[in-house]
């Protein structure tokens, strides 16, 4: 049962904007129930209606599987910037063409474009999913997902008149899709994350070199060459030491004792680097 306690952290800001970002991305996808109407005024052939308007979820069900190994909370917000991107410009594209080849390939963009866009919306709402409270959650998403298919729909005859064209209306809605790019900065904040992790890349750039010309340095002429790629073997080694322990004592007791664990390593090192330092003085 979930307590008051946990409904207070349910309705966090960071939900909301997982909600309206969720809306936003769905909101493009149905506009299209007016497509078929639409697929009427092009010089196609009826024959071709159905494929392109399944060609959309066919490129899905074929494309999900290959992209959502790369996508994880870590990286999500910026596919989802990426997704987005591509959303905005298929909408777009749907106003430079009416042939049938052209249209095709608009729908295999966008499918493409949906398929990052949807992969990298899920993987980033799973850090916000609350303990006890997953039921809830999904539940509230799942009618958020429905809502443009309600509201949508009944607007589009109107909208198609009022704008002269579903292309036009799908230009509206790009840039209703846009509005994703100002809502990530008031939400879903994976900053302090990136700064740490830019710091973290900043010292393996200045270390790195460093460590190889120290390595180049200390050895005999004859060594050098041996030494050095002594020093690379090392750096092998705890690429694959390093996930082995790091994975089993994230299994037990979380990622934070994983960093920690790293800094004392990185720490022991620059440590000895000091004492080797002094006795060359």
């Amino acid at each position: 049962m979930i307590d008051g306690r946990l409904s207070e952290r349910f309705w966090t800001r960071d939900f909301v904007v997982i909600l309206t970002i969720t809306f936003l991305t769905y909101a493009n996808i149905s506009v299209f129930f007016e497509f078929f109407a639409y697929l009427k005024t092009c010089p196609i052939d009826p024959s071709w209606f159905g494929t392109l308007i399944g060609i959309f979820a066919g490129v899905s069900l074929l494309a999900r599987p290959l992209v959502i190994p790369f996508i994880q909370p870590g990286n999500a917000r910026g596919f989802l910037i990426l997704g987005t991107v591509l959303a905005v410009l298929a909408l777009g594209f749907y106003s430079l063409t009416q042939s049938l080849w052209g249209l095709m390939g608009v729908r295999i963009f966008h499918g493409l474009a949906f398929v990052v866009m949807g992969s990298a919306l899920t993987a980033l709402m799973m850090s916000h999913v609350p303990k006890g409270g997953s039921a809830r959650f999904f539940g509230i998403l799942s009618i958020v997902i429905l809502i443009p298919n309600t509201l949508v729909p009944p607007l589009l005859p109107t909208l198609t008149r009022a704008m002269g064209g579903l292309p036009m209306v799908l230009l509206g809605f790009a840039g209703l899709t846009s509005l994703i790019f100002f809502l990530l900065p008031l939400g879903l904040r994976m900053p302090l994350f990136l700064v740490l992790g830019s710091l973290v890349g900043l010292g393996w750039g200045l270390a790195m070199p460093v460590f190889n010309g120290l390595m180049f340095d200390i050895s005999a002429p004859r060594f050098q060459s041996f030494n050095t790629n002594l020093g690379f073997q090392m750096y092998q080694a705890g690429f694959f030491v390093g996930p082995f322990i790091g994975s089993a004592l994230a299994e037990t007791a979380g990622f934070r004792p994983v960093f920690f664990l790293a800094a004392l390593i990185s720490l022991a090192g620059s440590l000895m680097m000091g004492v080797y330092s002094r006795s060359k003085s």
